[in-house]
């Protein structure tokens, strides 16, 4: 750190320095700066699109269905040991 630190003031950034070589290097600092800051608001932005998207995905369509051939309807169902077991699991 103390390295590109130098680097920058002493170099880049210094009064010897032409004028040329440090509007170039402020724009690229400035630049760089936008850059990141917008790739972290679209990484922000898509994270909470993706939960947002997940949750109604499962909502149509989950990812386990159970069905009993021996049973008729499904008012029996919470009867079942596998029910209660699913039941007790977080998330399900």
């Amino acid at each position: 750190m103390k390295l590109a630190g130098y680097f920058f003031s002493k170099l880049i950034f210094s009064n010897r320095a032409g004028a040329l070589v440090r509007r170039i290097a402020w724009l690229s600092v400035i630049g760089s700066s936008v850059s990141v800051t917008a790739f972290l608001l679209v990484l922000f932005v898509m994270n909470g699109m993706n939960q947002s998207i997940r949750q109604r995905i499962l909502a149509l369509e989950p990812h386990l269905s159970i069905q009993v051939r021996t049973m008729s309807s499904n008012l029996n169902l919470e009867t079942l040991p596998i029910y209660q077991r699913l039941k007790e699991s977080p998330g399900i």
